[in-house]
């Protein structure tokens, strides 16, 4: 890769280097940084403090020279992992995650419950007919409840739509594709 030109020192690391947009106080920056902790706040709604921990080590870091970044970072990312959301976030979605899908927890006297096994769901607009769609995947029959019945067959032509995708890109056989689409009724909610 070095002799098709690729360079062994990342750019941060030559002499010279300067960010294209400039420091935190040129103007490109100003449109940036009055709205990015909105744009947080909106998105996180504060309850993951490793997105907090990221703009204070940009903004910071952008101010010093880059080994002192590095530290303002290295201290940032330690801050937020001596954290309890940190910790949550680690044991579940990385260390409990498959444990937890095989029944890792369950009381060994408590045999696996199957009894949802039918589904209904009111309305079969966008979001009505993907939980449709994504509990018939998983094998449950039921049937998916609109209004009208142009409003009902909508919500099973999304569903159609998913299927035809999932062939297309080799994740479904065309036999599971139909009985997948045999598990969801739509209905008019004036029957």
């Amino acid at each position: 890769m070095i002799k098709d030109g690729l360079k062994p020192v990342a750019p941060w690391d030559e002499k010279g280097f300067k960010l294209q947009a400039g420091g935190i106080w040129t103007p490109a920056s100003a449109q940036l940084w009055p709205e990015a902790p909105a744009i947080r706040r909106r998105e996180t709604a504060g309850n993951y403090p490793g997105a907090l921990a990221i703009l204070k080590c940009v903004y910071e870091g952008l101010q010093v020279p880059f080994d002192t970044a590095l530290k303002i970072e290295q201290r940032y990312f330690t801050e937020v992992l001596q954290t309890t959301e940190a910790f949550s976030m680690i044991r579940s979605l990385f260390i409990s995650m498959q444990e937890l899908g095989k029944g890792a927890r369950r009381p060994k006297s408590q045999p696996k419950s199957e009894l949802i096994n039918m589904f209904g769901v009111v309305g079969a607009g966008f979001m009505g007919a993907s939980i449709a769609y994504v509990t018939a995947a998983a094998g449950h029959q039921g049937h998916s409840i609109d209004r009208d019945k142009d409003a009902a067959t909508n919500g099973k032509a999304h569903s159609e739509s998913l299927v035809k995708d999932s062939i297309g890109k080799g994740r479904l056989t065309q036999d599971e594709a139909t009985a997948l689409l045999a598990n969801i009724n739509s209905v008019c909610g004036l029957q």
